[in-house]
């Protein structure tokens, strides 16, 4: 029988060569793969890559710490995770049922260049979800999973625009007009019954002074809940 916990001691405990790391990142082994991950010191182009694809379809913990890996190491090494395929993976990731791999991954996106490219992906992403769930009737506990399965979407995505627009405002803007299916589902978004969502919402209209967020503005000023009333400065 196999003592995961001396394993784990032992794994944690050695030093792992670059090539070493390489292997253990191709592995299906957790223990060795975690212990490499947290043995990642510096990057090159493969392994780049092996940490972006141990960030989706592996287990929680594996995708955590690569997000904290990728969280710790990006300031430093920026320029492997600018391909459009990297970009995918993180926008996959911001909407990983762990919060706290979204949590690392929101901490990274100020060091992406196409900041212009994951706002828009991840738009269409709420639209899509806003489309699925709105005004459609909800019978039974399974249908109820659903919906907040994807409310749940819904609020990391925001959040990650929030974030988006905090690092670069000119997300927002396509030949210099705000971009208007962004006003659009916001908008709509303020009559969905979760109210995180709203008070998510309140956060983002009140980052600019932009004329276009006046009438969402106004519309939760009135929403019947505190909290979200309490973003917008009531």
């Amino acid at each position: 029988m196999v003592d995961y916990s001396q394993k784990a001691y032992e794994c944690i405990n050695r030093d792992f060569s670059v090539s070493e790391i390489k292997k253990a990142l191709k592995s299906d082994d957790d223990i060795i793969k975690s212990a490499a991950i947290i043995k990642i010191y510096e990057i090159d182009t493969e392994i780049a890559e092996l940490l972006i694809f141990n960030l989706t379809n592996q287990s929680g913990p594996i995708r955590e710490l690569s997000a904290y890996k990728l969280c710790t190491l990006i300031r430093n090494y920026k320029d492997y995770f600018q391909k459009t395929e990297t970009l995918n993976v993180v926008i996959k990731s911001l909407n990983d049922v762990n919060p706290n791999v979204v949590r690392f991954i929101l901490q990274t996106l100020d060091y992406f260049d196409n900041k212009i490219y994951i706002f828009k992906s991840l738009l269409q992403k709420i639209t899509e979800l806003y489309d699925e769930i709105a005004n459609k009737p909800r019978r039974g506990k399974a249908q109820e999973h659903i919906f907040t399965k994807k409310c749940f979407k819904i609020y990391w995505s925001l959040e990650s625009i929030k974030e988006l627009i905090k690092a670069d405002k000119h997300v927002l803007f396509e030949d210099e007009k705000i971009n208007p299916n962004f006003i659009k589902i916001l908008y709509n978004l303020c009559d969905i019954e979760e109210y995180t969502i709203r008070e998510k919402i309140a956060q983002i209209v009140n980052l600019l002074p932009i004329k276009e967020f006046y009438d969402i503005k106004k519309k939760l000023t009135n929403d019947e809940n505190y909290f979200v009333k309490r973003q917008t400065g009531v």
